[in-house]
Order: structure tokens, then sequence, then C-alpha cells
């Protein structure tokens, strides 16, 4: 039997997909043997989005972050909270042009690997002896195949929430006069569509980036809140925009349900479609590093690789109630999020944010919360769930 053309196939050179391919050019030293080949429908990359996350000054990626913050700040009408970590926790930046950058450079000095622009994989097919993925191209065989392309439109509206955004990143004819705090969640408020907050960065003096917002249930088209991001900019920066440099939109789907299994351990998925966004706040970049530094690591040992996993035991269970709550009672959503930042420290609502939670920090997350919500959610749940088994025994 011929040999495959290559050792991994990765479908979807975005975030889960360039990360995988970075790691094991990184952690290869460019002298991997493993035969790796992306394919990207894309015909090139743009500055299209930006990765935020919390992460210590220590452990970051200082070829990818552009901007840190060491203080951020939540506030709805009247009431403001600053949180500040005391130890050395900051929330980051990272630009997806200086990402995608460094991971094409990345690829480009590592001789067996691969990154194909303007393609699509139209099938996969599993052999007895390798998988088979039909291109435009022609067919490209594969020992293993790591599916990184997003989830159905059907599947994602699927999802309880959207978080759905639209930003400027704006210059400036005159300096902030803050530019050491992120704004994460300002304004909050809900209205007949959902809960809506505005996030602002202050990236440099004349530069920031400024969105609006919103978790809905309903799959709204990002672009429609284009007019209130811009009246928001007129209202910080009134005068005082010189050019809107660049526009990010999107929409992420929020305890979205995992994309049907392949039937083949040989093809798994990763992104979006896997789990990788977190149900309760739409973070995903970081738990992508992690995958992808792990697995990276197998593919060198030559072991199999894994698709990636939704947040699982006591966060992945808090994480789902509390987006029970935030879907059933909307209204509740400011309350919600002004009770954690003024009633949970720092450092132990970052570890729970970013899934290095010790033990008090679950204890801190739960006494912050309102109890009565919290109870009528997990009833709900309960409740759904005792239906849904209760149906399944009766098929």
């Amino acid at each position: 039997m011929p040999t495959p053309d290559c050792d991994l196939l990765i479908i979807g050179a975005g975030c889960a997909g360039l990360s995988l391919a970075r790691e094991i050019a990184r952690q290869c030293g460019g002298q991997n043997t493993r035969r790796v080949i992306l394919l990207e429908p894309r015909e090139n990359y743009s500055n299209d989005r930006t990765w935020c996350f919390w992460q210590r000054h220590t452990e970051i990626d200082r070829a990818l972050v552009s901007k840190s913050w060491n203080a951020w700040q939540f506030d709805t009408k009247g009431n403001t909270v600053v949180q500040q970590s005391s130890t050395d926790w900051a929330y980051h930046c990272v630009p997806a042009g200086t990402f995608y950058k460094q991971a094409q450079e990345d690829i480009e000095q590592t001789p067996s690997m691969s990154l194909l622009l303007g393609q699509t994989a139209l099938s996969v097919n599993p052999k007895d002896t390798h998988i088979e993925i039909e291109t435009r191209g022609g067919c490209i065989t594969a020992s293993q195949v790591v599916d990184t392309r997003a989830p159905s439109a059907q599947l994602a509206s699927e999802a309880p929430l959207k978080q759905v955004f639209y930003g400027l990143e704006l210059r400036l004819t005159e300096p902030q006069k803050n530019t050491q705090t992120a704004r994460l969640m300002s304004n909050m408020s809900t209205d007949a569509a959902g809960f809506k907050f505005e996030y602002l960065l202050p990236l440099a003096p004349d530069r920031a980036l400024i969105e609006i917002t919103r978790f809905s249930p309903a799959s709204l088209p990002s672009a429609s809140l284009k007019d209130e991001v811009f009246e928001a900019a007129q209202t910080y920066f009134p005068n005082k925009i010189a050019e809107v440099v660049r526009h990010e939109q999107g929409v992420i789907p929020m305890g979205l349900s995992m994309a049907p299994a392949t039937g083949d351990a040989r093809w798994v998925r990763a992104g979006t479609s896997a789990g990788a966004v977190r149900a309760s706040s739409g973070y995903a970049f970081q738990r992508i590093q992690r995958w992808a530094c792990q697995e990276a690591a197998s593919l060198l040992k030559n072991q199999p690789i894994s698709g990636q996993k939704p947040v699982a035991g006591a966060l992945g269970w808090m994480d789902r109630i509390f987006l029970e709550t935030l879907t059933r009672q909307p209204e509740l959503a400011p309350s919600l999020f002004m009770a954690l930042a003024q009633r949970v420290p720092s450092d132990r609502l970052v570890r729970f944010l970013t899934e290095q939670p010790q033990t008090l920090d679950f204890a801190a997350i739960v006494a912050a919360l309102p109890v009565k919500p919290m109870l009528k959610s997990l009833k709900l749940r309960h409740s759904s769930a005792s239906q849904t088994l209760s149906g399944k025994a009766f098929e």
C-alpha cells in the first residue's frame, strides 16, 4: 500500500488549525519529520479579529501579545468596579494579524509542513490504512485528520445563546486619559433583544478598540450592531475620531452542542465545533493553545492526536447553570456579572475564568451569586434532563 501523503492533515487553518501547526513547528525546532498539511479556504489572511485572555505576565507569548492591562473594569448605571490582580495576572490582547503572520512563518521554516490556501476539504473518507480527503485540487491521503471546520449553521443556531459583536478599531486625534484599564463590560443593560454591553480596549494613547456585544437567544446578524457601535464611539470620543482603522464582527455560539462524532479515532475535531468555546463566557483562545501544546507533543512522540473537549467536571456544571440563568432570565445578567466583580477577589475570579480554579475559588463564585435564580436554573435543568431521559426510555 502506498505511503500516505502526510502523517497529519489539518482541515481549516484558523485559530485552532494554525495553533496546532505552530506548536508542532516550535516544539520540533524546525526538525520535524512528521509530514503535516493544512487546508484553508481563504486565499489570504487579514487582521480580522482580536483574541484576549487572562494570563500571568511571566507566562505570556511575547511574540503574540501586543498589549496588556493590569486592571479591568465592569460597570452598569451608577455602579463601577475596577479589579486588579494581587499577583501577576493581567489581561492580554493578541491581534489576529500578528498571530497569522507568526504561525505562517513557523510553518514556512519547517520543511515538512505545508499550508495550502484556497483549498477546501470536499469530503473525508476513512479507509482501512489511511484517510482520503477530496479537494478541488485532487485527493490527499493522511494517517490522521484534525477537523477544525466551524459548526454548521444549523448546529450553531441551536446554541442557547449567541454572543454577537461588532467592533471598530479607531485612531484618535487626542491621547486617551486612561490606557491602563480594559473596560470589559461597560454600560451593561438588557432590552427586548437581550443582554448588551460595551467593550473598550485602549490599545495605545491614540488607538482604541470599541465593540458592542449582545448575548441573545436569537441568531442576530452582527452587522445589526453597527449603528450602535458608531454611536458608542462618538460618546466615548466626541469629535476625536481621526480614522476607523478596521472593523471586526462575529457570532460566537455559547453552550453549543457537540458536532456529530466522526466514527473514526483517526479523524478528530477541534475548535468551536469540538467545544473549545467556554459556555459561560465565549473565551476560547487559551483553551485552544493548551490543547495544541498537548497534541503537538503527542504527534512528535508518534502518538495519536486527541480531539478537543468541552469544559467538564465542576467547571462545566457551573458554566451550564450560569448559561441557563442568562438564557432564561436575561434581565438578571447585569446584576450577576456585577456580583462576580464586586464579591469575588480578582485572582479568584481570573483563575475560575481561565480554568485554573482552586477549591476556595469555587466557593467564592457560588457565594457571590444570588441563590434563588441559580436554584431555579438548576431545577429547570434537572427537570429538562429528567424529561429527556424519560422520553428516551420509550423510544
